[in-house]
């Protein structure tokens, strides 16, 4: 084997480990699904050229002719995902959508290039090739890099108007890719370089990690911001009113009747318990624990409103990991906003499963409901849970918490969290285990 054949089947097996790692993940995300695809893509590519240093003067005409298709159709195929892939990133991570009068030009950009570049063999725009598979370039062939430039130019315009909510750093990383690629592609056909392709395996990896890196350091800056505002959400799920209402049913057991009233007081003790323990750890818990808490809540609010709070749960799945208050608070406001507001009382249905990709939590009530046109103005009036639990799920989830309402019909609150992220709550919670013992 050719030593320029090395480098590139060391770089097909630096992309298998990195596609393996993605997949691994198991990722809903569509912008990772566009990754995992833009590198097995590379990896295709890398093994294209390795074979096309391999054969390179020792190969006849159809051999080589395959190999000089493939090559630039998997080039342009890597690149086209590497577009989606940005508009995927973006619109999830700073909510910028894809304009759909270019949706899909990068693929009719991808399939026109590609015509182009096979029509050379006949036409000799980009390439002649001899029929002893040897070939060189025309004066013609840089055009053939414009395929590159076209793909991304929609990117480019957007990281132009959106330069200041991305942030300068990260414009510089998007354009580096195209850039790089286009600079060695342009090399390459000068001096015929062994280490065009690997290098722009390299900047895949570069990519990737630096992300990722980011990612992270923004879940642990909103971890310290979280634990910032813990106590304020203590309170918050601790007002006079409700401490008062308490403590005003377990006196009224003490005299009708005693046993219940120690019960009352021990699901109370351990309710505040919970509280003041979340304010020192920001941790994640399992769902069954969040479960057992919002339960006991649920006890204490029964206890005072009786058969007409009625609650309907339906676990599938609590095998997964979540930040400490977030399903009580809005079970919370489920009661104190929904049912308790209509004189007959309703129920609460609380829904928690799993799909392909997520984790699901839905409570719905048939309460009053509210206006969803000024959602954001009744959501002020709303406990200061349902605020937390929004950063929680949006800010280090990576989530969504969507709530639908119809006056008088009741309200919905939909809590959505990627399987993707759950792996780093496992983690967390298991290693803060570990050093406790």
């Amino acid at each position: 084997m050719v030593p320029q054949a090395w480098l590139n089947f060391f770089c097909v097996i630096l992309m298998a480990i990195l596609a393996i790692g993605i997949y691994r993940r198991r990722t809903g995300r569509r912008s990772n699904k566009l990754f995992f695809a833009l590198v097995v893509a590379h990896g295709i590519t890398l093994f294209c050229d390795g074979i096309y240093w391999c054969m390179d003067g020792r190969a006849g005409f159809v051999p080589m002719a395959i190999v000089f298709v493939l090559i630039y159709a998997f080039c342009l195929l890597m690149l086209t995902l590497y577009h989606y892939y940005l508009r995927a990133f973006w619109k999830e991570h700073y909510g910028i959508g894809e304009d759909k009068k270019f949706k899909y030009f990068p693929i009719v950009v991808n399939v026109v290039f590609n015509i182009l570049w096979i029509s050379s063999f006949f036409t000799h725009l980009f390439f002649v090739m001899n029929g002893d598979g040897s070939y060189y370039y025309t004066r013609y062939h840089i055009f053939s890099q414009l395929g590159i430039l076209l793909i991304l130019l929609p990117d480019l315009i957007v990281l132009l108007k959106e330069r200041e909510k991305m942030g300068f750093k990260n414009c510089l990383l998007w354009v580096f890719l195209p850039t790089w690629a286009v600079v060695i592609r342009i090399l390459d056909l000068r001096y015929k370089l062994p280490f065009v392709y690997p290098a722009i395996a390299l900047c895949i990896v570069g990519i990737y990690t630096i992300v990722n890196t980011e990612m992270d350091t923004s879940i642990d800056k909103h971890l310290l911001a979280v634990r910032a505002s813990m106590g304020k959400v203590m309170i918050s799920q601790i007002q006079p009113h409700f401490l008062y209402n308490v403590l005003n049913s377990i006196s009224i057991l003490c005299h009708k009747n005693p046993d219940r009233a120690a019960e009352i007081t021990d699901e109370f003790a351990q309710y505040l318990r919970w509280n003041i323990n979340s304010v020192f750890s920001s941790e994640p818990v399992s769902v069954s624990e969040e479960i057992n808490h919002t339960k006991k809540y649920l006890e204490l609010e029964k206890e005072r409103f009786g058969d007409i709070l009625e609650v309907k749960w339906n676990i599938k799945d609590d095998s997964f990991y979540i930040p400490p208050l977030v399903l009580q608070p809005l079970v919370e406001n489920a009661v104190r906003h929904g049912i308790c507001q209509k004189e007959d009382g309703g129920t609460i249905w609380i829904d928690i499963y799993s799909d392909e990709y997520n984790y699901n939590i839905v409570i719905t009530d048939n309460g009053n409901g509210f206006d969803s046109s000024k959602q954001k103005e009744n959501e002020d009036k709303l406990h200061v849970g349902l605020s937390y639990a929004r950063e929680q799920v949006e800010g280090i989830c990576g989530g969504t918490l969507d709530t639908e309402s119809t006056p008088g019909r009741g309200t919905r609150v939909r809590i959505t969290l990627p399987r993707e992220n759950n792996t780093y709550f496992s983690l967390s919670y298991k290693k803060e285990k570990t050093d406790s013992n």
